[in-house]
């Protein structure tokens, strides 16, 4: 799964098509008819959030939480990736990364085409587990396909 680390994100949101084995449970947000302005104007609509659990560089467990609307591509947003205790550096020089302030653990994120991206491995089908909500972008044991 490939994720697009976007600053002007409001929140990691990606479409339902995106990471197929996982459920799409309503969210306060959806619940509320909550909706988002795309680029254009137009408006989205919240439809739920995904818990994906998956891996990402050197196979280091990761698991978010995605909301769900009818947009293209997954973005990451770099309010909800800061606000999880992390910072975001975008440095054609030294490079491009997410850094855990606490254990100062780097993920490193490549620039293609000036968009800047970020891959996860999810599992395939429906071999995902139900598991509980993430309150941040967190590791965990994963088992597995995937793709």
């Amino acid at each position: 799964m490939e994720i697009t680390v976007d600053s002007c994100a409001v929140d990691n949101v990606g479409p339902e098509t995106v990471a197929e084995a996982f459920a799409v449970p309503e969210s306060d947000k959806s619940k509320k008819g909550f909706q988002y302005i795309v680029a254009d104007g137009t408006k989205i609509p919240n439809q739920g959030e995904k818990w994906i659990s998956g891996y990402g560089e050197d196979w280091q467990p990761v698991r978010f939480t995605m909301q769900v609307a009818p947009v293209k591509k997954v973005l990451g947003s770099v309010a909800k990736i800061c606000g999880a205790g992390n910072k975001v550096v975008f440095d054609d020089e030294e490079g491009n990364y997410i850094e855990n302030k606490a254990t100062g653990a780097r993920t490193w994120v490549t620039k293609r085409n000036g968009v800047y991206l970020y891959e996860m491995w999810v599992k395939k089908g429906n071999e995902a587990k139900t598991m509980e909500k993430p309150n941040e972008i967190t590791t965990q044991d994963a088992e597995g396909d995937i793709e």
